[in-house]
């Protein structure tokens, strides 16, 4: 299977993943969408996102169950710097918080830490696609 075979078969209307989704299926779906907001933003990007039907630290349990541990580890590297470790709720505060702490091109020394998972990111995009892709095909 596809990883569009995937999108196609267990992703409904309002873009949440079908309840009755096998686990690698939502993990790679839900790693292969995070993957995509990061490579079109960085984690400003992917913080501005919404994973209908999931928090960011659920994506992060998704890579860390496929294998993809340093991934996770950033993800939660990159909430730890918002407040009490979680992205708020409020997507205006959200936004906020996200312009003065995740666009390192404005102050590369105080976001470091952002560029350097951004970077990281980009550097393994192709790696990660190809994982997704041979586990999609096993399914």
């Amino acid at each position: 299977m596809t990883w569009k075979q995937l999108v196609d078969k267990y992703v409904l209307d309002d873009e949440t993943i079908s309840p009755n989704t096998p686990v690698l299926a939502a993990d790679i779906i839900i790693a292969y969408n995070a993957q995509g907001v990061v490579d079109n933003g960085g984690f400003a990007y992917f913080f501005e996102a919404d994973f209908p039907g999931k928090t960011h630290h659920q994506v992060a349990e998704s890579f860390r169950r496929l294998d993809l541990a340093e991934h996770a580890n950033l993800i939660e590297k990159m909430m730890a710097l918002f407040p009490e470790g979680t992205p708020h709720q409020d997507i205006y505060a959200r936004i906020a918080f996200i312009a003065e702490r995740f666009h390192w091109d404005r102050d590369e020394d105080r976001n470091s830490d952002v560029r350097n998972a951004d970077n990281y990111f980009w550097d393994h995009s192709e790696e990660v696609y190809s994982q997704l892709d041979k586990l999609a095909e096993s399914l």
